[in-house]
């Protein structure tokens, strides 16, 4: 049931980006294939120890990889948290509003672009990275890249 809403909602042109998983089960059985699945990136640039990697990932985000457990500013991702403070955090959910960000920035330079044009745009300038399907992801490269033509787009 997953699976189909998100291709129903993947062909009405939304942009659908989930977390890749903690583990071992590959987001790509509950979610298919029509939404972007992201990976977690450590401190360093590589998969962190934790984010689920290969088949089925399509881009991998900053997502921290805390030492012995223990989240920290260097090791983790700082967000905004539950009780309306920031707290330092890990994993592939915290990787997800990277990708979310990104094509939202892409949407908001050329609103009709189209969900494809946006997918192929945040793979085709991803930094290649074995096990993080098109690679980390490059807001900035993707930013760069001309947008299609209003007509094309629509």
């Amino acid at each position: 049931m997953l699976r189909e809403a998100v291709a129903d909602v993947s062909k009405a042109g939304v942009v659908v980006v989930v977390a890749a998983g903690n583990g071992q089960a590959s987001a790509t059985d509950v979610y298919g294939n029509d939404a972007l699945v992201v990976a977690a990136l450590g401190p360093s640039g590589q998969l962190a120890s934790y984010s689920q990697r290969g088949t089925g990932v399509d881009l991998a985000a900053p997502g921290g990889d805390p030492i012995g457990g223990n989240c920290d500013p260097e090791h983790c991702v700082v967000s905004t948290w539950s009780d309306h403070g920031y707290a330092a955090d890990a994993g592939t959910s915290m990787a997800a509003p990277f990708v979310s960000g990104a094509a939202a920035l892409l949407l908001g330079e050329l609103p009709h672009r189209g969900r494809q044009d946006v997918v192929n745009t945040l793979t085709r300038t991803a930094i290649p990275l074995k096990d993080a399907g098109a690679g980390r992801l490059d807001i900035e490269h993707a930013l760069m890249q001309a947008a299609p033509s209003a007509a094309a787009a629509q």
